[in-house]
C-alpha cells in the first residue's frame, strides 16, 4: 500500500544463509523528508511531516510481519514520531535503536549546512532491530 505524500519506495527483503538455515527480514527505509512536496521547508516542516514518516513505518510493519531489522533514513531525530513508535510501542516485540544505545548521543549522522556559516547536526538515520 502505498502511504498518501510517501516519497520514496521502500525494500524489504530476506537474507538467507544457507549454512545455518535462516533467513533475517530486513527493511531498508528511506522516509518523508521534512520538505513540502514542492521541495521547498519552513521552520514547521517537520513537524507536519510527521504523520507521513509514522504512516510509513505502520504500513511497512503491518504489510511485512516478522521484520528483524529496519534501517536507513528516517529523516528524524531521536524521539521523533515513526522512531517512538518502533521503539516504544513496539517494544514489547523487542525492537531496540541501536543508534541510542550504541552511539554517544553528541554524535550526528548528518550534517546540513546552513545560514550565516551553521551548520546543524542531526541523528536522522537510524537502525532499529529485533532483539
Amino acid at each position: 500500500e502505498i502511504v498518501e505524500g510517501s516519497v520514496f519506495p521502500q525494500l524489504v527483503c530476506t537474507v538467507e544463509d544457507t549454512r545455518l538455515g535462516y533467513g533475517v527480514k530486513i527493511a531498508n527505509l528511506h522516509l518523508r523528508p521534512p520538505l513540502n512536496l514542492d521541495g521547498t521547508a519552513h521552520l514547521e516542516t517537520a513537524r507536519i511531516t510527521g504523520h507521513v514518516r509514522l504512516a510509513e513505518v505502520r504500513n511497512i510493519v503491518h504489510a511485512h510481519h516478522g521484520l528483524e531489522i529496519l534501517a536507513g533514513d528516517f529523516n528524524e531525530q531521536d524521539g521523533a514520531h515513526a522512531l517512538s513508535y518502533l521503539v516504544d510501542s513496539m517494544a514489547t516485540n523487542g525492537m531496540r535503536d541501536a543508534v541510542a544505545d550504541y552511539v554517544p548521543s553528541h554524535k550526528e549522522t548528518h550534517r546540513w549546512p546552513f545560514f550565516f556559516g551553521t551548520t546543524l547536526h542531526k541523528r536522522l538515520d537510524h537502525i532499529v532491530y529485533q532483539t
